[in-house]
């Protein structure tokens, strides 16, 4: 069943519209450039026209010399370099100029701004400032310049002043967010300009469960011809040939491919939309058809065929009618001609004939319409299945025998990696290293000649041909002009102007606000800026990224010249224009909010003034502080009292109030351990995060402190606003409201059992098509840590480091005695006294002592001497080691202390410890294999296995239980007394011979059978879910009363009959977490389930989850920190964000009844 609610798209479209014509204002027109087309010495947009052909007929007269160079700041891209990106995302790796009437304009991903400098001199002209990094280039049409902005704007300008003459708002509202390290609006725009026969085409919006507003507006006027904002949520077969909800997210420069626009998908392949009605026609991301790592940023076209460039060693190449893929070639640009390009690793430059010859078995395109192209399936049950819907050309590479592409020629030319213009008869290249080639191209058939050579500092990543002129740009940010009169070349030089040193009363506020406070870093937001005295002092004295609204346009105009000027924009600080209400900032960002004069920005006696002060407020101390005088302090208070602010603590200073969020979000839970908690649960019980759901951030950190997403390292664990992440070498806190990295503690090859170094070596010399094996990880030997409030536990060269929770620093290092000195201090045996367990009789390699810890109060439990079956590593496939140990021990957490200890008559598995209430649980049993090799050594165990309860404090036994003992897996619920014993075969890569179709649960005082299912299939973890009162499986398996095991049912939409509750998904290569309102887990792309009424599933588009499921709900937020690394597959994002309810997010959802008439 299919739901979808479009009354509100209907009103944010209309929103969008009306302001769009209420913000039309007019200019006169300049002498820059008239024409809708290029003319013959400009390069008016990205890569020269529409087609992004990075060809122009301009011929530039040789030899080149050096006129002038320009440091510009150094680039600060959106998305980190991953190398498992392939670079897909590298638009805005440097600054892409463009040039027209005399003038070079160049968009600042660093300051925000739009620039114009004199090209024959490299002085600036003139500057234009917006809200957001302009990430994209400019176009230049008939004396205007249109620039996208992360502000969620489209900004005209006069091309011979940078005056505004209007500004069109992409976004439906001002709702912004944490992304890439910007307070940025949720829609920037990130699908760069295009203008064709009068109308400019872009793209606002990268996230489409968001909503992606592509757009066509009079170039003029910005009166919209039309706007596509419904395909983002369509239904689509994703990189691994499953359904999800999720359209394009646009990113790179739009191209016009005749009747056709193609909307570059960053890191998937493009869409492509009918550009006279914005009709979306076909988004072929399925790995089938274009397989899994194809997309990029850079989209070029000619004729019938599209390139698209995945990084800068491969370009695929399509065709425009359907979509088809026929396949990689080395293409950098094209011309009527030819199609030009670098096989980079050769050194080798390729022509092909632009002309392809339909060979004897050629196919009609697939001709597609509005529908999408492709059926969608008849259920969301049929979606969930791996029935893919490409077939006949639209299958990778089919094409290829329809078409004939003839080579014109090769050429080898020593040290050349890419073609970047051609112009005229002369084509331009780099190499590594800065080198800089011109060839010759006299006869499109004949190899070209090298005609001259310079060399510049730094990695070259882009060129344009101009006005006579040659422009390079490095990544560095460089930028290097060359034309045909010798003369002195002039250096215009970065050099950030230092701030002014002064000490006076804004001094000692700003040491005594941060002393207050104990915030030194992270966000902090400031609400009117008053003399600016304040925000330079925090500036100075923090290392804080401050976001100022201030409501004086000339006062946002000083102040980014000033951080300009100092190199502190975009980088510490960014202005913009407006009020504290006037945007919907994200909720808990900020560590620290100030204002020097908040009766600038709005009524102090105001609700409305109060709460948006609150929401932004980083809970754990977060502290918004306010210059007031006695009378307007009163007034404050007094608005907090009305709205009545959740938790809110009121402070007053002789001249300042102080408003905090302290503690925890109301509600809120926490996961500390692999399966939530010591009781293995595998349930938060945070009652804030429910559907529908909305961005709060993303894309802070990188991915290359995380393990590779196949083997199958710890759930990522949240507490205290932390979340944290076991990486190869380090262990690492994130904070949970910004994604900001916190503290990185290097202990090397921590992360040892859940990677590979070979391949990581591998990885780390460039090879990109590393491809790590599946293992069972942490599901089966468990989580070398575990997290508290106060400190962080991890097992590291066999022994065990209390971390400061805090700072990362080591307080203490715990050391495991001798399994003699063990023995010794077991005051209760099971049994009596044993030398050793059944297991460890089969011990064999290393013996290590540290096996799988958890803590419940001040207790630390302990599985120590793991059992070692032979010499290979654990975690890996079909390897027992690690999965069990011969001792449990308890501790204190502090100190290190011993408590009490017990040894196994079998073996404690490691997923079969569970702590709750007072007691541990656990089974004393070993896997069916185990037992095998023991039957096969002539070991016959001569004792039965047994559950046993022990008093958590002393070790005392509470109860045994060996009626039916089979399981590898316990689960607790505190609030209901219930222990489950089950199996543990999870979804990928699972030991062989883990049980799958029992379930048994006791009561956990007295270990009496309450209930048995020896029929439904049942995957661990299950989810203990103490709200409903119900153990929860995986999809397809249901739910259970927890005390009597009674099926959980459903009403029937059709027929009103009871049905089996159940939720569903597609491919679900990890297990499955449980919140108190959803169930998390992979369907296709990240997905969740509603438990409360009818469970329905919804995708969080455009992600994929770790194959460690590395969604999780916990301090009022759903984390999603990307546990992809390693993988290439074309999803739309691969990087962490964080989600919040937001009752007005629109969502789509599904579900699937039994047929009514069956």
């Amino acid at each position: 069943m299919l739901i979808r609610t479009l009354a509100q798209w209907f009103f944010l479209l209309a929103v969008a519209t009306l302001l769009a014509h209420g913000g039309i204002a007019l200019a006169a027109e300049v002498d820059a450039t008239r024409d809708d087309t290029a003319t013959g010495h400009d390069w008016p947009m990205y890569r020269y026209d529409t087609h992004r052909s990075a060809s122009t007929p301009h011929q530039l007269d040789h030899p080149l010399h050096l006129h002038w160079v320009r440091h510009l700041p150094t680039p600060r891209r959106a998305w980190p370099w991953q190398q498992d990106d392939f670079e897909k995302l590298a638009f805005d790796a440097s600054y892409q100029p463009v040039v027209a009437g005399g003038l070079m304009f160049v968009g600042s991903m660093t300051d925000d701004s739009l620039t114009a400098y004199d090209l024959d001199s490299g002085q600036v002209r003139w500057q234009y400032g917006t809200d957001g990094p302009v990430r994209l280039a400019p176009v230049v049409w008939r004396g205007r310049v249109y620039i996208g902005s992360d502000d969620g704007c489209l900004h005209c300008v006069d091309a011979a002043t940078g005056q505004r003459i209007w500004r069109f708002r992409a976004a439906p509202n001002h709702r912004m967010v944490l992304g890439n390290g910007r307070v940025i609006s949720l829609w920037p725009v990130r699908g760069g300009p295009v203008i064709a026969d009068g109308t400019l085409y872009f793209a606002a919006g990268i996230w489409p469960n968001e909503g992606v507003f592509l757009y066509a507006i009079d170039a003029e006027t910005a009166e919209v011809r039309w706007v596509n904002s419904g395909s983002s949520s369509d239904l689509v077969e994703d990189s691994k040939s499953y359904f999800s909800f999720g359209g394009v997210s646009p990113q790179g420069h739009l191209v016009v491919a005749g009747d056709r626009l193609i909307v570059p998908g960053g890191r998937t392949v493009p869409a492509v939309f009918d550009r006279h009605t914005g009709a979306k026609l076909y988004f072929h991301v399925a790995g089938r058809a274009t397989g899994k790592a194809a997309g990029g940023h850079q989209v070029f076209s000619h004729g019938d065929w599209f390139f698209n460039t995945r990084d800068r060693y491969v370009t695929d190449m399509y065709h425009v009618a359907d979509g088809a893929q026929y396949g990689s070639v080395h293409v950098d640009l094209v011309d009527e001609r030819a199609f030009l390009g670098v096989e980079p690793t050769q050194g080798r430059i390729h022509a092909y004939d632009a002309k392809l010859t339909p060979t004897d078995q050629h196919r009609e395109p697939q001709v597609t319409d509005a529908s999408g192209g492709r059926p969608i399936p008849d259920s969301p049950r049929d979606a969930m299945s791996r029935s893919t819907t490409i077939r006949g050309r639209l299958v990778r590479g089919a094409i290829r025998a329809d078409y004939d592409l003839q080579s014109l020629w090769t050429s080898d030319l020593e040290g050349i990696e890419r073609l970047h213009v051609q112009a005229g008869s002369m084509l331009y290249g780099s190499g590594a290293g800065g080198q800089i080639f011109a060839l010759e191209l006299d006869d499109i058939r004949q190899r070209p000649e090298l005609r001259w050579t310079h060399r510049v500092e730094g990695t070259v990543f882009t060129m344009i041909a101009a006005r006579d002129r040659l422009v390079v740009v490095t990544e560095e940010g460089g930028v290097y002009c060359f034309g045909p009169q010798a003369r002195e070349a002039t250096v215009h030089q970065w050099r950030p102007e230092p701030m002014e040193s002064t000490r006076d009363r804004w001094t000692d506020r700003a040491e005594w606000i941060l002393e207050q406070t104990d915030v030194r870093g992270g966000f902090g937001l400031v609400f009117g800026a008053g003399s600016g005295r304040l925000l330079a002092e925090l500036l100075a004295q923090s290392d804080m990224h401050w976001t100022v609204f201030e409501p004086d346009p000339a006062k946002v105009a000083e102040l980014r010249q000033r951080y300009t000027q100092a190199g502190l924009y975009g980088s510490r600080v960014a202005v913009h224009e407006g009020d504290a209400t006037s945007h919907r900032l994200p909720p808990y960002i900020a560590s620290l909010i100030v204002a020097e004069r908040p009766e600038s920005v709005g009524d102090v006696a105001s609700p409305d003034f109060a709460q948006a002060l609150f929401h932004p407020l980083r809970p754990y101390d977060g502290i918004a502080m306010l210059v007031l005088e006695d009378a307007h302090q009163q007034a404050f208070a007094a608005a907090v009292e009305r709205v009545d602010l959740e938790n809110a603590e009121l402070a007053y200073d002789s001249a300042a109030v102080l408003l905090r969020r302290p503690g925890p979000l109301p509600d809120s839970g926490t996961w500390t351990h692999q399966y939530a908690d010591a009781a293995n649960s595998a349930y938060s019980d945070d009652d804030r995060v429910k559907a529908p759901l909305g961005i709060a951030w993303f894309g802070t950190e990188s991915n290359q402190k995380t393990l590779p997403r196949h083997m199958h390292g710890p759930i990522p664990q949240v507490v205290e606003g932390r979340l944290i992440l076991l990486g190869p070498n380090h262990v690492s806190a994130r904070c949970v409201y910004t994604g900001v990295e916190l503290w990185a503690t290097e202990l090397p090859q921590v992360g040892a059992n859940f990677t590979s170094w070979e391949h990581e070596e591998e990885m780390a010399l460039g090879d990109r098509t590393v491809y790590f094996p599946n293992h069972p990880g942490a599901n089966f030997i468990g989580a070398p840590l575990v997290s508290a409030a106060d400190s962080i536990y991890v097992i590291h060269d066999d022994r065990c480091l209390r971390l400061d929770a805090a700072t990362g620093q080591k307080l203490a290092e715990f050391e495991m005695p001798s399994q003699e000195q063990l023995r010794q201090q077991i005051r209760d045996p099971l049994t009596e006294r044993l030398l050793q367990s059944y297991a460890a009789r089969l011990q064999e390699g290393q013996q290590l002592r540290w096996g799988n810890i958890r803590y419940e109060g001040d207790y630390l439990i302990v599985a120590a001497y793991p059992h070692m079956f032979d010499d290979r590593q654990p975690g890996r496939e079909k390897n027992w080691n690690a999965t069990s140990s011969e001792f449990l021990v308890v501790m204190d957490r502090y100190t290190g202390q011993i408590r009490w200890v017990q040894q196994a008559r079998y073996g404690f598995r490691h997923n079969a410890i569970a702590a709750g209430a007072g007691k541990v649980f656990v089974i004393d049993h070993l896997s069916e294999e185990i037992l095998r090799i023991l039957d096969r050594r002539g070991i016959e165990p001569d004792a039965k296995p047994e559950i046993v309860a022990m008093d958590l404090a002393t070790g005392k036994m509470l109860w045994t239980y060996r009626d039916d003992v089979f399981g590898t897996s316990l689960s607790y619920s505190a609030k209901h007394d219930a222990l489950a014993q089950s199996g543990h075969p999870g979804r990928r890569a699972a030991l062989p011979d883990e049980p799958r179709d029992r379930l048994v649960v006791l009561q956990g005082a007295t270990g009496e059978k309450l209930w048995a299912d020896a029929v439904t299939q049942r995957r661990a973890p299950l989810g203990m879910h103490d709200a409903l009162g119900h153990i929860v499986g995986s999809s397809g398996e249901g739910a259970a009363d927890l005390l009597t095991g009674q099926p959980l049912t459903q009403y029937h939409p059709m027929t009103g009959q009871q049905i089996p509750w159940n939720w569903v998904g597609a491919i679900r290569c990890g297990t499955q977490n449980f919140s108190r309102h959803l169930a998390l887990f992979r369907s296709g792309a990240a997905a969740f389930a509603e438990l409360d009424g009818w469970p329905t599933t919804a995708n969080v588009p455009g992600v994929r989850p770790g194959c460690t499921n590395s969604l999780v709900v916990a301090d009022g937020m759903f984390h999603v920190p990307d546990y992809s690394r390693t993988c290439s597959c074309s999803y739309q994002h691969q990087t962490s964000f964080g989600l919040v309810h937001m009752p007005e997010v629109e969502m789509w959802t599904y579900n699937s009844m039994p047929d009514p008439e069956a």
